[in-house]
């Protein structure tokens, strides 16, 4: 390996050590950075550099989802540093910066693609808006949180229900931890190819999350009367809907490559982030 790139969060106060420390041990050892933030970076700002062999996203879940959305094209790696606090994308602790830097030249890193959302927005006959998304989609209420979204659901044009609920979160197995637990959503394992549809604060008891396969097509329709209902694409891109706009949510047919750990890792950052006890 001799080129990387970093794409870094300098808002958060310590990733300008964490970024000093990386670039550092990277030239040490005979690799070039190239290093921007979120808000510098551009195709024509990367492309006066040679080609990328990985990223490393210094930061927290925020850096990592703006990096995946943005990035996945170029087909490389993308490794999570962790500046932030709950990290569930960011795996790798500063303090583990060196041994993963050594693993990665030696060939001993492993990785994991994981599935993205390819989300359209159509407005009767036109696609007026189009998103990937590595955690979620969500469509709800937006600032005017005290009042209910109604949301038509067809899988693979079979109707499904009707939501009348806060919300509605279509995420991806990496997105199942984030505003879908929150939401009492499943956790689904890293690399799992398929969709969690969870209602929040559904005005029905009976409606529960559900779990399908990758392979459908989810289709959502704003049934909601009156205006101030929101698409939020990995809580970063927003797009407002009108009645009757239908949201199309596909399996992205170009997945992630994550760095990864295992099963067992994910196991132990479950308990330890989210408070598992044996």
């Amino acid at each position: 390996m001799k080129n990387a790139l970093m794409i870094v969060n300098r808002r958060k106060p310590n990733t300008a050590a964490i970024c000093e420390n990386m670039e550092r041990l990277l030239r040490e050892r005979g690799v070039e950075c190239a290093v921007f933030s979120p808000d510098e970076y551009s195709p024509e700002a990367l492309a006066k550099y040679p080609p990328m062999e990985v990223i490393f996203a210094i930061g927290g879940d925020g850096t990592y989802l703006f990096t995946a959305r943005t990035l996945h094209g170029l087909n490389i790696p993308i490794v999570g540093i962790n500046a932030g606090r709950l990290g569930f994308l960011m795996e790798i602790n500063p303090e583990n910066i060196e041994i993963i830097i050594d693993k990665i030249l030696g060939g001993k890193a492993k990785y994991i693609r994981r599935m993205m959302l390819d989300v359209e927005v159509r407005r009767g006959d036109n696609i007026i808006a189009h998103f990937e998304a590595l955690n979620e989609a969500v469509i709800s209420r937006g600032a005017a949180v005290s009042r209910m979204v109604d949301i038509d659901l067809r899988v693979s044009d079979e109707p499904l229900s009707r939501y009348r609920a806060d919300g509605v979160i279509v995420c991806t197995s990496t997105g199942s931890t984030a505003y879908n637990l929150s939401a009492g959503g499943p956790v689904l394992l890293p690399g799992l190819e398929g969709f969690v549809i969870t209602p929040i604060c559904a005005h029905t008891l009976g409606v529960r999350p559900i779990v399908m396969s990758g392979d459908k097509e989810i289709e959502l329709r704003n049934c909601t009367a009156d205006l101030g209902v929101i698409l939020s694409i990995d809580g970063q891109e927003h797009k407002e809907l009108l009645t009757d706009d239908v949201i199309i949510v596909r399996k992205f047919p170009h997945p992630v490559q994550m760095y990864y750990f295992g099963d067992s890792k994910f196991f132990e950052t479950l308990r330890e982030k989210l408070g598992w006890k044996l």
